[in-house]
């Protein structure tokens, strides 16, 4: 039984041991349970993100004007984000270029570290890891190797002990449930040598992995070390998968602040681009301009769209049309030179389809140089609070977002 002098002194061993109790302290212990810095509030930062929050604040207070506590938050939370975003994309470059770097010098050593791994769970599931091994050059390899350690037991003159069955049937992907007595396709019919006719079923299965070896599992290899080389893909890798899922998140969290920072001045909306005044270059000098739209408030309603009659024939007559001068032998039609009156109105319609082709071309080039000229994402670095808000980040392309390594 705890006596009271125990009680006690257990109350004074306690005060002694309460933790830290300055704010430098409390900062300090908080960076214990820190690993990376890309999830969670954003309390306890990396001291690379911190400093890099810290360059950001004051042109994001500037630009979005917080009026109280909250908001001051939200920016803060904007900029934490954007930071964490910027930080995923540098690290995913930096992990692409070393998946690069190592296809280039250790492949080999790679893939044959990864099928040993694999090829560990044969034994408690045959029937799923059998199957994958024949999926890759390097588990085709692989499988061959023990085929031909079992083919060289026969023909030595040995039979295969408990063991190699077992591993025959392993290799062969037959599931533990159907292992049963004279039902495997190891087992011996009665009027045939056993050596013979498991070294036969030896042989067909290392004629058929050389076929695949040797064919289309080679050259799928090849393929596959020439795009991380290249940069193009990265193998199952756990830090770049874990790179996206935290960039993709910190995106999404981005989007919602700008959103709610934007409606709170009634600006529904701004955070998606706007389309730029098309120059009077490509515009059409004999149709006047479009009187500007007046601004809407989230409380206005829109205006009924007035609806235009359907083209008649008698709005858009058609000339007759011409008896031809003469009718060629096959049947054509054949007008005097330069006489095809009922292809007028089809002409002067095709002239206009061309003047606006033109104009969309001269539109399109010039949003290609704007592009160009332009920022892209919120992916890129900047100095200050200008963001390009464009919510969707093509990801298509990934060989123009990577600069390869040569």
């Amino acid at each position: 039984m705890t006596t009271t002098a125990q009680i006690e002194a257990n109350r004074r061993n306690a005060q002694a041991s309460t933790g830290p109790t300055s704010a430098r302290g409390k900062a300090i212990a908080r960076q214990n349970a820190l690993k990376d810095g890309l999830t969670g509030e954003g309390v306890v930062l990396t001291a690379r993100d911190q400093k890099r929050v810290d360059e950001l604040m004051p042109a994001y207070l500037k630009k979005f004007r917080p009026q109280h506590e909250h908001e001051i938050w939200q920016v803060r939370r904007l900029v934490i984000e954007q930071v964490r975003a910027d930080r995923c994309f540098a690290e995913e470059n930096a992990v692409r270029v070393e998946e690069s770097t190592r296809a280039m010098c250790s492949w080999v050593e790679d893939r044959e570290a990864e099928i040993a791994r694999y090829a560990a769970q044969l034994e408690k599931r045959p029937e799923v890891v059998s199957r994958e091994l024949n999926r890759s050059l390097w588990g085709a390899l692989w499988l061959d190797s023990r085929w031909r350690m079992l083919l060289g037991i026969l023909e030595a003159g040995s039979d295969w002990s408990e063991a190699d069955c077992s591993l025959a049937l392993d290799l062969l992907g037959v599931a533990h449930v159907l292992r049963k007595p004279g039902t495997t396709p190891i087992d011996v019919p009665a009027d045939q040598d056993s050596i013979e006719y498991r070294a036969m079923i030896a042989r067909d299965q290392i004629e058929a992995l050389e076929s695949r070896i040797e064919g289309p599992l080679a050259m799928l290899d090849q393929r596959h070390q020439a795009r991380v080389i290249e940069e193009m893909i990265v193998s199952d890798n756990p830090r770049l998968n874990r790179l996206r899922r935290c960039e993709a998140a910190s995106l999404r969290r981005l989007w919602k602040l700008l959103r709610s920072l934007n409606e709170r001045d009634g600006n529904e909306g701004s955070d998606l681009q706007v389309p730029q005044p098309i120059p009077d270059v490509f515009r059409d000098s004999s149709r006047p301009a479009p009187p500007p739209a007046p601004r809407r408030t989230a409380g206005d309603t829109l205006p009924a769209q007035p609806t235009e009659p359907a083209p008649t024939s008698a709005s858009t007559p058609i000339p007759p049309r011409s008896a031809p001068a003469a009718v060629a032998g096959d049947g054509r039609e054949v007008f005097p030179a330069g006489e095809k009156p009922h292809l007028e109105p089809i002409a002067a319609r095709t002239d206009e389809i061309g003047q606006v082709l033109a104009r969309n071309a001269g539109r399109r080039e010039l949003a290609a140089a704007q592009e160009s000229t332009g920022r892209r994402g919120v992916r890129s670095s900047h100095d200050g609070p200008e963001l390009r808000r464009d919510p969707c980040i093509e990801r298509s392309d990934i060989s123009s977002r990577f600069v390869t390594q040569t």
